[in-house]
């Protein structure tokens, strides 16, 4: 992360960090240095400004993760609807006999379940996508913050070269009104 802050002319505290990729080398080190970097925020600024320009995007999980650090109540995340293919199929049924093989836990082993099970009936059905699912580990379509939440007003920075990822976070933000975005699409 690149992060500072700024104090405006009417004295206003505002940070800023730039969000480089969604997919860190190191996803552990990045949620604790992001929590390190929130933490002086939360203490330090009257609002935030997050950029994900140029960001190629990555993990669906880093995402959601960094989704609940600045979202401080309970939200909605996105759901997927999978093209209902064999390939998918094979690829649901793979993650579930492996989750099954090797013991996960059982809410783990449910969400997989219903994940291959949306994507059969859409196949059987001949619909060619599946309802909306949750490709995070939990199933659920809706996540609750992590402690220390940045609880500021914030936007975020957007241009036409964000992708996958880095429009999934800024849509996340918008859908749940928590502050505008600000770029190009």
């Amino acid at each position: 992360f690149f992060s500072g802050t700024y104090v405006a002319p009417n004295g206003l505290r505002i940070g800023f960090i730039r969000v480089p990729s969604m997919s860190p080398p190191s996803v552990a080190t990045a949620l604790q240095q992001l929590d390190q970097e929130i933490a002086f925020f939360n203490a330090n600024t009257d609002a935030l400004v997050i950029d994900v320009t140029r960001n190629p995007g990555g993990l669906i999980s880093f995402v959601e993760a960094i989704s609940q650090r600045f979202i401080a109540t309970p939200f909605h995340t996105i759901g997927f609807e999978i093209r209902a293919t064999g390939a998918w199929l094979f690829s649901f049924a793979s993650a579930l006999q492996n989750a099954l093989a090797t013991g996960a836990p059982p809410e783990i082993v449910d969400n997989l379940r219903n994940n291959f099970n949306a994507v059969l009936d859409a196949f059987n059905a001949n619909r060619g996508r599946s309802v909306a699912v949750s490709l995070n580990s939990t199933g659920s379509l809706t996540l609750a913050p992590v402690a220390g939440a940045y609880t500021h007003p914030l936007m975020v920075l957007v241009d036409e070269f964000s992708a996958s990822g880095a429009d999934m976070f800024p849509a996340i933000i918008q859908d749940n009104n928590r502050g505008p975005l600000f770029g190009m699409r």
